[in-house]
């Protein structure tokens, strides 16, 4: 994700998407005929595997220095990272902002899989 995302930032909202929707949906969800836009819930099966993978690999630490870029506290300055938006068009993360929110608010899971210090 860091290099192959960064790369193509103008769609990025197709790779959020993406992540989004392995994080809180099922297959089935996916594959039917409303596919990513199907509401999803914390009660289905699909969403408890995919955020108990996330957090259990600590994805929220690398979501969030993905997003930061150069700002994250996890960059080292010896680190290339590609740059992603300019002064006029800027990245839209608003699904991985979404998903930051979903797995923050998820007291259950959170307890199960505390943050590193990293997240």
């Amino acid at each position: 994700m860091p290099t192959r995302a960064a790369r193509s930032w103008k769609i990025i909202d197709t790779y959020m998407e993406l992540i989004f929707s392995f994080g809180v949906q099922s297959a089935a969800d996916v594959e039917s005929e409303f596919g990513s836009k199907q509401p999803w819930s914390r009660d289905t099966e699909g969403y408890k595997v995919g955020m108990t993978e996330y957090l259990r690999n600590d994805f929220l630490a690398f979501l969030g220095d993905f997003i930061l870029q150069d700002a994250s506290p996890l960059f080292r300055s010896t680190e290339y990272r590609i740059q992603m938006g300019n002064y006029y068009i800027t990245p839209d993360f608003e699904k991985a902002l979404l998903l930051i929110t979903i797995m923050m608010s998820d007291k259950e899971l959170l307890a199960e899989y505390p943050l590193s210090e990293d997240a």
